[in-house]
């Protein structure tokens, strides 16, 4: 049951969805939610199909039906196939590359709050600062975003 009743968006707003109906109900708020939804992606420096697997496996992890709706084409337009998609879900990064499967458990980590210092120089050996910075707060932002949908009800149409 989605708990949230969905906002009315002003007339020039260029998208919308059920998280941009939901978030509206605080016009101030959205603004912010907004800013940062698009900076994971515009100002990141890993590629859209890394991002797209660190998403997704947050996603799965939490089980938000909706994004995950969301991101699973995007996913696979930029390269991710539907088996490894499959192995996100289980999880099982061993079809990963090393970089790829290095990324995906510092995520988890930082999600659990378990990182450690030979957690992070195993992801170091192929990631920059700047690219793990980028990937936790990626991570970080869409299990806000997904816990807010599960909390507000928000679901797959």
């Amino acid at each position: 049951m989605q708990r949230l009743p969905e906002a009315e968006l002003p007339a020039d707003m260029q998208h919308s969805n059920r998280i941009i109906t939901a978030v509206y109900n605080n016009p101030e708020m959205f603004k912010g939610f907004a800013s940062l939804s698009g900076r994971v992606h515009s100002a990141s420096r890993l590629s859209d199909r890394v991002r797209e697997i660190l998403v997704l496996r947050t996603l799965y992890r939490l089980g938000s039906s909706y994004q995950q709706t969301l991101h699973e084409p995007v996913a696979l337009k930029a390269g991710v196939t539907q088996s490894e998609l499959d192995a996100l879900k289980v999880p099982d990064f061993g079809g990963f590359s090393a970089a790829e499967a290095a990324a995906l458990d510092f995520c988890e980590a930082a999600d659990a709050v378990t990182t450690t210092d030979e957690l992070w120089s195993r992801t170091a050996e192929f990631w920059s600062p700047q690219e793990i910075s980028d990937m936790v707060i990626l991570a970080g932002f869409y299990a806000l975003a997904g816990r807010y949908l599960l909390a507000m009800g928000i679901v797959a149409e």
